[in-house]
């Protein structure tokens, strides 16, 4: 495989940091109203400026090996954020409603709550 000139390495490096900032507030900006973890944020940043040593590197290679496997990383922990927050929001929790969940608050004089060491439980 032949090698791009320097003057294309060049340009497309210039054009990966312009666009770099723009895709980055872009991707918080979305990332974060969509309730992703800041971990999971931090990574989804750092894939477009991360493409630059593919361009310059004579070994490519293993950078690709470990830039693909950066991606696979993300795509998980992206895949995992958003199957919890689907299943937490898929849970329903049904509660009758002639129950006043406040007759059951812990700590409270007059609680409905049995406590361990009461009459109840002997």
């Amino acid at each position: 495989m032949k090698e791009a000139p320097g003057i294309v390495k060049g340009f497309l490096t210039a054009m990966i940091l312009f666009a770099s900032p723009f895709a980055m507030m872009f991707a918080f900006v979305y990332m974060a109203f969509a309730g992703v973890w800041t971990a999971t944020i931090i990574m989804g940043l750092l894939i477009l400026p991360l493409i630059i040593p593919l361009l310059w590197l004579k070994k490519k290679k293993a950078y690709l090996i470990s830039y693909i496997s950066y991606l696979l990383c993300f795509a998980i922990l992206l895949g995992t954020q958003f199957g919890m927050k689907a299943y937490n929001e898929s849970i329903t929790i049904d509660v009758a409603p002639d129950i006043d969940t406040y007759e059951y608050m812990p700590f409270e004089e007059n609680s409905k709550i049995v406590k361990l060491k009461s009459k109840t439980l002997s």
